[in-house]
């Protein structure tokens, strides 16, 4: 799976004040995008949950396509991952569901994680873990 958007570096002490506007940036441009499904890819990450990484808002994409300068693609491996259904309203639901997997003693891979938003009110957080 290949995800192409735009990405900034944070972390979850800086989230609530960088993510805002880095949606409204891809809200402006999403319609550049050939692709159907919005997701978030979490890549790089600098350790574990309190460290740095680098954060994708993009589509699915397929086949051959030629990245615009200022947007970068993602490959999405194919490790273990375990899925999170979140539904409420956004993004109080999905904060609150990422701060139980924080909790929850996962073994995290922290190596790429994803969310498939799947509408205003429903998000697919995908975790990977290791084996």
């Amino acid at each position: 799976m290949k995800v192409m958007g735009i990405e900034i570096r944070t972390n979850n002490s800086k989230a609530i004040f960088d993510l805002p506007g880095h949606w409204q940036k891809f809200k402006k441009i999403s319609d550049t995008i050939p692709g159907g499904q919005v997701m978030v890819v979490y890549s790089e990450y600098e350790n574990d949950h309190n460290g740095d990484y680098n954060y994708l808002i993009g589509k699915e994409v397929e086949g051959d396509i030629t990245c615009p300068e200022g947007m970068k693609i993602i490959e999405i491996e194919d490790d273990p991952y375990e899925k999170k259904e979140v539904k409420g309203m956004m993004p109080f639901a999905l904060i609150g569901a990422w701060k139980e997997i924080w909790a929850s003693g996962l073994n995290r891979a922290y190596h790429t994680d994803y969310e498939i938003h799947k509408g205003s009110d429903e998000v697919e957080i995908h975790v990977g873990v290791k084996e």
